[in-house]
């Protein structure tokens, strides 16, 4: 049986290693080569005067991101304020992660008696990406 690390620090385990992650801005083509490979993005809209966050399955096709929904929350606040957020996140590591957030606004499909399309029609993206490279 070992003792407890003292007070004053004695005898504690050497304390881990951290290396702080470079953080850099993505180009707008980087941008887009995330938004290409991955297919799960989170909308965040407002609903009911609250903020909602929901993942969605999503096709980046060309300057849009175009998905399908059923009625329900997302497409009933849509209703009352197009505005969405729309993030992605796509890692390689632990340690090497890329965020997203184009700036946009929804729009719906009029036929309401099928699946619900929706398209984001991105007014800016942006993006970075934080590494660690030893």
């Amino acid at each position: 049986m070992t003792d407890p690390p003292r007070a004053d620090g004695a005898g504690a385990a050497p304390a881990p290693s951290f290396t702080r992650p470079r953080i850099r801005k993505l180009s707008t083509r980087q941008a887009a080569y995330v938004l290409t490979r991955n297919h799960v993005g989170r909308i965040a809209f407002v609903n009911d005067g609250r903020p909602a966050i929901l993942p969605v399955h999503y096709v980046y096709a060309g300057d849009d991101i175009v998905g399908r929904t059923s009625y329900g929350m997302k497409a009933a606040a849509w209703d009352e304020r197009p505005e969405v957020a729309f993030e992605v996140d796509e890692t390689d590591a632990v340690s090497a992660i890329r965020t997203l957030v184009p700036e946009a606004m929804s729009e719906r499909d009029p036929t309401p008696e099928r699946q619900i399309v929706f398209a984001i029609e991105p007014r800016e993206i942006s993006g970075r990406e934080a590494s660690v490279r030893h």
